[in-house]
């Protein structure tokens, strides 16, 4: 399953020089889940990035185009030591949210007797990592230095932190022995308490165990697991099962949500993973879970911005003939589409949005090395008018990089440890 890293579209950071002001609110803002895609965390000035099975926290300035650790400690080597705010404990990490002027990810901490996850925030000037609560802890039965964090999922919507966590002894890269533990929980982020919903203890036990992606709409998160789809009230603690009255044949699945609406796939069970064929989108109130409407469109990945959807479906590849696209809809109609994207040929574009501009992920396999990776941005008024100038925002050549050597020099003097950790 794909983790990926969202960034903030709701964020406004002052930035000076390289450092960052801090920005203390009292407003708790939703989750922006419309940026999955492009696996960036942006603010006014830079990007920010966590890209490795450790945590490996990076800042790019969009005036210099200079990328530097986040870490404002002189002479630091980056190396994972307890006053690194980059590379803290390189321990095991989920993925990292830029969420109310802050960077907030979920970490294991090893001990002797035991593997714990709690949830840390990171200044956004590099200057201090703090712990905020410590979520879940499983007993260490391995004798191992890590555990690695697999299949966990970090959400933060309206002041509340939202954790699958689920450990695992790693035994090679990408490889697990074992199941440890783990609990989905909920942190509040006003009082710092922590309540679990879900502990795992056994991995088999899937009733209530989340299996994919959080998707938070209004004051409701939904989540699937292997029995059926459940909602949680952000001011509850119990989950409860919805789409329980689905027709013989077929299965509902959550493809996006956003303040106002889940989008939800409806298909047969044969159908489910197909990605080419035409598929019925439903738009469902996250209260009252009445349908409010049905079109079809054809399948692929579906992103909500600014009440339009933005699809950009698959293609059928032919040898010389096809490109990526995106369709936007508004109320079930088609109202734009395009295939002038900057993502070279491919079957299919990857999108984002952030302070009123459209974002194009282009992934340069054949000339940059290590799989680089080019951002384009556009305003959406002139993306949706058809007046469409794609600028190079930056590529990813330096931080992929920067982060080869980094791994070189841990490797050659063995002080890195493996976390294994996948997004």
């Amino acid at each position: 399953m794909k983790k990926m890293i969202a960034f903030s579209a709701s964020m406004v950071i002052i930035f000076s020089g390289c450092g960052v002001q801090k920005n203390e609110q009292t407003v708790w803002p939703d989750s922006d889940k419309v940026s999955n895609t492009l696996e960036i965390m942006e603010s006014e000035n830079g990007y920010y990035f966590s890209g490795m099975e450790s945590l490996f926290l990076q800042y790019h300035d969009k005036e210099t185009g200079s990328e530097i650790m986040l870490c404002d400690k002189p002479e630091c080597p980056h190396d994972g030591r307890e006053t690194c705010v980059a590379t803290y404990k390189n321990m095991p990490v989920s993925n990292t949210i830029l969420y109310n002027g802050a960077l907030y990810f979920a970490g294991v901490e090893t001990s002797d007797e035991t593997f714990t996850v709690s949830l840390f925030k990171t200044a956004l000037d590099g200057s201090a990592v703090d712990k905020v609560s410590t979520l879940v802890s499983v007993k260490n039965t391995t004798d191992s230095e890590h555990a690695g964090l697999r299949y966990s999922t970090l959400t933060i919507h309206r002041g509340y932190v939202f954790i699958n966590a689920e450990l695992y002894n790693p035994n090679g890269i990408g490889t697990y022995s074992g199941f440890l533990g783990g609990a989905f929980c909920k942190s509040d982020l006003r009082t710092g308490k922590v309540t679990v919903i879900k502990e795992y203890t056994d991995y088999w036990d899937n009733e209530g165990k989340i299996n994919g992606t959080i998707w938070p709409s209004g004051d409701y998160i939904f989540y699937p697991t292997e029995t059926g789809m459940y909602r949680l009230n952000i001011n509850s603690d119990s989950p409860e099962k919805v789409f329980t009255d689905i027709p013989d044949g077929y299965v509902f699945d959550i493809i996006a949500s956003d303040s106002s609406t889940l989008y939800v796939k409806k298909c047969t069970e044969d159908d489910l993973y197909k990605i080419t064929d035409e598929i019925m989108i439903m738009e469902y109130d996250p209260a009252s879970m009445k349908c409010r409407d049905e079109y079809n469109v054809i399948g692929g990945s579906v992103i909500p911005y600014d009440s339009k959807l933005y699809i950009t479906p698959w293609k059928s590849l032919t040898d010389n003939d096809y490109a990526a696209s995106v369709e936007v809809y508004e109320k079930g109609k088609e109202i734009f589409r395009t295939e002038d994207l900057p993502c070279d040929k491919s079957a299919q574009a990857s999108i984002g949005f952030n302070s009123g501009k459209i974002y194009v992920l282009r992934h340069d396999r054949n000339n940059r090395p290590a799989m680089g990776r080019t951002y384009y941005s556009c305003s959406v008024e002139k993306f949706l008018s058809g007046n469409i100038v794609w600028k190079e925002e930056f590529n990813t050549d330096q931080i992929i990089k920067r982060i080869n050597r980094y791994m070189d020099q841990l490797l050659s003097d063995s002080s890195f440890v493996y976390s294994y950790s996948k997004y």
